[in-house]
């Protein structure tokens, strides 16, 4: 049951958390299996910070996030817990504090890199988290209420944009361009950071999950609806859609310098 998959930039290696197996396994470019990390019950969103050697692992059915090197190797502190049905996480890459979304309790939450707590706000069954590494603004999806919530590096709600059912979020730093996957109404809508809508990208049926090519400015987003992913210009413009997938769900994308 592979339901989250990230990228590690320094190794080149792609993450991958097989929910129902209870394990998170990384994978280099050639397939081959490089770290597994056994022994979770259900672990589901993963965050990486390449720059500091680690990945945190949100397992919810444990009520914890867990703390690793990207070799493996449990890392201080070795969790955050308890955490009430963690199910979205984002690192802040200026200080390595990271934000968690606690779907049981209706909040998000945010911790230093030490792991002391900093703070919550209340957030309805919040959904996914992304940082602005500009702004250092954290933005969060509630698909129960419909809202997406810019939270301060103070930890304080600055704005809400209502949507449908809004689920994935990707951050585009560079344009000040902030992506979500609106599930509920079958669009991709791009926000500027002051809140606004700038476009919405229609017709996604059931779109779950988007990211950022930072060096073109453009989205990839799954779309379950239709088997499909799509490759989205950063005017809105449809560019691609590969089709013939059975349920994509998570979706990174590679630095073109590593691609060549």
């Amino acid at each position: 049951g592979p339901a989250f998959v990230a990228y590690d930039a320094g190794n080149r290696w792609v993450w991958v958390s097989d929910t129902y197996d209870g394990s998170v396994r990384a994978y280099d470019i050639n397939r081959s299996t490089r770290v597994v990390l056994a022994g979770m019950s259900e672990p589901v969103a993963l965050a990486i910070d390449s720059t500091r050697d680690e990945i945190w692992i949100c397992d919810q059915a444990r009520d914890a996030v867990y703390h690793y090197t990207l070799a493996g190797q449990v890392r201080s502190p070795s969790s955050l817990e308890p955490i009430n049905t963690p199910i979205g996480i984002a690192v802040d890459p200026t200080d390595g504090s990271v934000w968690v979304c606690e779907r049981g309790a209706d909040r998000v939450r945010h911790y230093q890199r030490s792991g002391t707590p900093d703070g919550a706000v209340a957030v309805a069954a919040p959904s996914r988290v992304a940082v602005d590494s500009v702004a250092r603004d954290a933005w969060v999806t509630s698909f129960e209420s419909g809202r997406v919530v810019r939270i301060s590096p103070g930890v304080v709600a600055q704005d809400t944009i209502g949507l449908s059912g809004p689920i994935g979020i990707a951050i585009d730093h560079r344009r000040g361009r902030i992506w979500v996957a609106d599930a509920r109404a079958n669009q991709v809508v791009a926000l500027r950071r002051s809140g606004l809508v700038e476009f919405r990208v229609s017709g996604l049926t059931r779109v779950r999950d988007v990211t950022v090519n930072i060096d073109t400015g453009e989205c990839w987003a799954t779309v379950p609806g239709d088997g499909s992913v799509v490759r989205i210009g950063p005017t809105g413009v449809m560019l691609e859609r590969a089709t013939g997938f059975r349920d994509p769900y998570g979706i990174p994308v590679a630095p073109a310098s590593q691609l060549r």
